[in-house]
């Protein structure tokens, strides 16, 4: 489930609207006009304005959301993980993707 303005090319998924960050927000940030704390700030607005038990009942029990940020990088889905945690008290564990590995 993609939660991202952009897409790779290889994704046909689908897209849950309501917790994709508005572009402005994430324009300023990537050029510098704020910084990480007003970024998380600002979306955590936005997530209070939903109801954390619709968007769990929307994306799904078993719903994987989708992260093109590098390590290291704010990382908006992990603050939705973090926001479904705290509000429902449950667990949104993290699958780290590995590059495979290049055999010659």
């Amino acid at each position: 489930m993609s939660i991202a303005i952009d897409h790779p090319s290889w994704f046909y998924g689908f897209e849950y609207k309501p917790l994709i960050p508005p572009a402005d927000l994430e324009d300023n940030y990537r050029r510098g006009r704020i910084t990480e704390a007003e970024y998380t700030k600002s979306y955590n607005l936005q997530l209070l304005a939903l109801d954390p038990r619709q968007v769990f009942l929307d994306l799904g029990e078993n719903a994987i959301l989708l992260c093109h940020e590098p390590p290291g990088q704010i990382c908006h889905r992990r603050l939705v993980a973090a926001w479904l945690e705290k509000c429902l008290n449950i667990f949104v564990p993290e699958s780290h993707y590995r590059e495979p590995k290049v055999m010659l």
